[in-house]
């Protein structure tokens, strides 16, 4: 199974998410591993959870942990091509340590998108992928537009107000490298309700 864009889960944090988002063809799948987060999850964790699934890439997530800390947290999670922070500062000391960096930003005001217009050039240049999230802020024509001008310069994940009628509008005009959905707790061990998420996943699926 493939999907026509390409997703990324966040805070993956039970299997059931995780067998099901590698089933529909999820292309990236993030592991929150700051300490002390309430969706972080432990090394040994990660190790159980993506031994039973495959073809699937995966993401360290971070938020504010420093450099050093994040190294050596990743050193006990195998099979990481990406790790995502939150701290501008923390890129470039991170730009060699042979990951697929992603800066994640928060969002909240049109004027959040036109600051970081400045910054693609340099997130371009080093393979950045450039993660918008946001609590607030909604996909109307104006902020889509300005998302636009920020996917024709570096590569975006869009990360907010995403559902599943207006997720073939949102990729189609504002072309971003793809979206973000978020994952979520399990109801009991084993069971999920995916109605949000396989809604907008069933969407994006491609006939084979």
């Amino acid at each position: 199974m493939s999907l026509s864009a390409f997703v990324k889960i966040n805070a993956v944090n039970n299997l059931s998410d995780a067998r099901y988002c590698a089933g529909m063809g999820v292309q990236l799948m993030g592991f929150c591993l700051e300490p002390g987060h309430s969706k972080s999850i432990t090394a040994d964790k990660y190790r159980e959870m993506t031994g039973w699934i495959s073809g699937v890439e995966l993401a360290g997530e971070f938020e504010h942990s420093h450099p050093e800390q994040i190294l050596e947290i990743v050193q006990e999670c195998p099979g990481l091509g990406y790790v995502e922070v939150r701290e501008e500062a923390f890129l470039p000391m991170l730009m060699h340590a042979g990951f697929q960096l992603i800066w994640k930003v928060q969002v909240e005001h049109p004027e959040h998108l036109d600051a970081l217009m400045p910054k693609t050039g340099y997130l371009n240049t080093h393979n950045i992928m450039l993660h918008l999230v946001s609590e607030h802020l909604l996909l109307d024509d104006s902020v889509v537009e300005k998302v636009g001008h920020l996917c024709r310069n570096c590569e975006v994940l869009v990360g907010f107000d995403i559902n599943a009628a207006n997720v073939l509008d949102l990729l189609e005009t504002a072309q971003p490298k793809g979206i973000s959905l978020e994952g979520g707790e399990e109801i009991k061990p084993g069971f999920k309700d995916f109605d949000e998420l396989s809604e907008i996943l069933e969407i994006l699926e491609e006939e084979e």
